[in-house]
C-alpha cells in the first residue's frame, strides 16, 4: 500500500519559518550552472585518454553518456519539482528511501564536491592557463612566455593560483548568489564567442583551409608531426585500431565524469523561481546542449588535428614526454597550434579559462546548500542552516566548503594521493540511490506523487520511475567501470579508502546527532519525514 507518510505536510507549509533564501534563479540560470558543472571544457581530458582505448569512437561515448545523464536528470528534475528545497540528494534520498542513506550519501558528496572546488582550482592552471601561455611563447617565440607557462603549471603556481581563485569565489558567493549568476551570464556570453570562434577554427581545419601538420612544423622543428607519430607508434601505442562496440561503451567513463555533473544544480531548488519548469528543462537541458558541444569538439578536433597525431601525442605525454616536441599535449594548445595566430590562440584558450574559472565557485555552492539543508532539519549544527540578513546566503557552510577545498587544493597539487577522477565512484553512488529513488518514490508516496509537478506518465507509467529504471542501469555500468578502469585512475587505493572513510563518517555522524536531537526532545526522523522549509 502507497504511503501518505509525507503528503499531510504540504498543507502546513505556509505556517512554518522560511530559512531566509531568495528565489532569484531562473530556469536559464540553472541551465548555465549545470553546463558549468558539466565542464564541456573538460574534452582535453577526453582526448587525452582516448588512445588508451583502441577501438573506442569519442564521439559515439559521448552520445551513450548524454543519454544515460538525461535519464538520471529527468529523475532530478521531477524530485526538484516535488521538493523545491535546498539540498539536491539529500532531500531526495532521505524522503524517498532513508533518513540515514539520505545524509550519508549526501555527507559524502558535498565532502567531494567541496574538495572538487580545490581540484579545479588547480585543474585551472594545468590544463588552460598553462597551455595557454606556452602556446603564446611558442607561436611569437618568446622563451620568457614559455617560462611563465612553465611556472603557472609548477607546484609554487599552481596553489597560488589556486588560493586566489578560491578566496574570491568565496567572497563573491557570500555577497550573493544574484551577483554569481550575472557574473556566469556575462561570462557565459564571451565563452560562447570564443567557443564558436574555436569551432570555426576546427571547422576550418577540418576542410584543409588550416593545416594543423605544417603549423606544427614551422613552430617545433620541420618534421615533429611525423617524429610524434612514428614515436608513438615505436612504442607500441595503436594508432590504427579501427572501432569497436565494446570499447566504445567502455570508454563513457570519461564523458561521464563531466556530463553526470549537471545533476548538481538540483542543489539550489529552494532558490530557484518556477520550480516545476526550472529543474526538468535546466538539468537536462544542460545536459543535451553540453552534449551536443562535446560531440562537436572531439569531431572536428579529430579530423582536424589528425586521430593519429591525437593518439600519439596523448600516448607520449603519459609515457615518455621527451619525445614530445610541446610542452603538453592538451587539446588548448593542439587547437592554438591549428590557428596558426597568436590572436586567435588568446581568443580559443579564453572559453577553456572561462568556464574553469567558474567551476570552483561552482561546487562551493552545492556543497554549501547541502549544509545548509542538513542545518535546517538538524542533522548538523544550526548554525550550518543560517542565513545572512544582509547577503542572503548561507556564510557559514560557505566558508566550511572554503576550506575543505583549500585544504585538498594543496594535497592535489603537492601529493599523489588523489587524481582529477578520484571522487567519481563515491558520487556516482549518490547519483545511482537518487534514480532507486525514482523508482519508488511515485508508488511509496503516491498522494504527493500525484499533487505534484512530477505527476508525468509515459506508456501509463510514471516517467519518474521509468526514467530511473534507465538510469539506474547506466549508473550501475559507470560504477563498474570506475572500479575496474586502470586508465581511469579512479580506483586507486587512497581514493577508494577516503571514499569508504568519509561514507562510514556519515552513517556515524547521522547517528550521533539524532542521539543529541533526541535527548533535546526533537525526533530527527519524524522531521526528516517531512517537506523541509525554504
Amino acid at each position: 500500500m502507497a504511503s501518505d507518510s509525507t503528503s499531510s505536510v504540504t498543507l502546513s507549509l505556509s505556517t512554518r519559518k522560511t530559512s531566509g533564501l531568495v528565489r532569484q534563479v531562473s530556469t536559464m540560470d540553472t541551465a548555465r550552472y549545470s553546463i558549468t558543472q558539466i565542464a564541456i571544457q573538460f574534452v582535453f581530458l577526453i582526448t587525452a585518454a582516448w588512445v588508451f582505448y583502441p577501438g573506442a569512437s569519442m564521439e559515439w561515448a559521448t552520445v551513450f553518456v548524454v543519454l544515460g545523464s538525461a535519464l538520471v536528470g529527468i529523475v532530478y528534475g521531477l524530485f526538484g519539482a516535488v521538493y523545491a528545497r535546498s539540498g539536491g540528494e539529500y532531500v531526495f534520498i532521505s524522503r524517498a528511501i532513508n533518513p540515514v542513506v539520505g545524509f550519508a550519501a549526501s555527507f559524502s558528496l558535498t565532502f567531494w564536491m567541496a574538495w572538487s572546488a580545490g581540484t579545479n582550482a588547480a585543474i585551472l592552471s594545468i590544463f588552460t592557463l598553462a597551455p595557454a601561455v606556452s602556446a603564446l611563447g611558442l607561436q611569437v617565440h618568446s622563451a620568457g612566455l614559455t617560462s611563465a607557462g612553465t611556472f603557472i603549471g609548477s607546484h609554487t603556481g599552481l596553489f597560488t593560483i589556486g588560493m586566489v581563485v578560491m578566496v574570491l569565489s568565496t567572497v563573491g558567493l557570500i555577497a550573493g548568489m544574484r551577483i554569481y549568476f550575472r557574473s556566469q551570464k556575462w561570462i557565459f556570453v564571451i565563452a560562447g564567442l570564443s567557443l564558436a570562434v574555436t569551432l570555426v577554427v576546427l571547422i576550418l581545419g577540418a576542410t584543409h583551409v588550416l593545416d594543423f601538420h605544417s603549423h606544427l612544423d614551422s613552430i617545433a622543428g620541420a618534421g615533429s608531426y611525423n617524429r610524434v607519430i612514428a614515436a608513438a607508434q615505436h612504442q607500441g601505442a595503436s594508432l590504427h585500431p579501427g572501432l569497436g562496440f565494446a570499447p566504445t561503451i567502455n570508454f563513457g567513463i570519461w564523458p561521464a565524469e563531466s556530463l553526470l555533473f549537471g545533476l548538481l544544480a538540483a542543489s539550489f531548488a529552494g532558490e530557484v523561481r518556477n520550480p516545476a519548469r526550472n529543474q526538468l528543462f535546466g538539468i537536462v537541458g544542460g545536459m543535451v546542449i553540453s552534449g551536443i558541444a562535446l560531440v562537436l569538439i572531439e569531431l572536428l578536433a579529430r579530423i582536424a588535428i589528425g586521430g593519429e597525431f591525437l593518439r600519439a601525442s596523448s600516448y607520449l605525454a603519459s609515457t615518455d614526454p621527451t619525445k614530445l616536441p610541446l610542452p603538453s599535449a592538451q587539446l588548448p594548445l593542439l587547437i592554438s597550434i591549428l590557428g596558426g595566430s597568436p590572436v586567435l590562440t588568446v581568443i580559443i584558450n579564453l572559453w577553456f579559462v572561462l568556464l574553469e574559472l567558474l567551476l570552483p565557485a561552482a561546487c562551493i555552492i552545492y556543497s554549501s546548500r547541502c549544509m545548509l539543508a542538513w542545518g535546517i532539519d538538524g542533522s548538523a549544527p544550526i548554525s550550518f542552516g543560517e542565513v545572512s540578513e544582509r547577503f542572503r546566503t548561507p556564510t557559514v557552510a560557505i566558508v566550511i566548503s572554503f576550506v575543505i577545498g583549500a585544504v585538498t587544493l594543496g594535497l592535489f597539487v603537492y601529493t599523489s594521493l588523489f587524481t582529477v577522477l578520484s571522487a567519481l565512484i563515491a558520487q556516482s553512488i549518490t547519483f545511482i540511490l537518487v534514480a532507486i529513488g525514482g523508482i519508488v518514490f511515485p508508488y511509496r508516496y503516491r498522494r504527493l506523487y500525484e499533487a505534484s509537478p512530477a505527476k508525468l506518465t509515459v506508456a501509463g507509467r510514471p516517467l519518474m520511475a521509468v526514467a530511473g529504471v534507465g538510469g539506474t542501469a547506466f549508473l550501475a555500468f559507470i560504477i563498474f567501470r570506475a572500479f575496474v578502469d586502470d586508465h581511469a585512475g579512479v580506483n586507486s587505493k587512497s581514493g577508494l579508502i577516503t571514499s569508504a572513510v568519509v561514507f562510514i563518517i556519515g552513517i556515524v555522524w547521522f547517528f550521533a546527532v539524532r542521539l543529541i536531537r533526541k535527548r533535546q526532545g526533537v525526533d530527527l526522523d519524524l522531521r526528516m519525514k517531512e517537506i523541509p522549509i525554504e
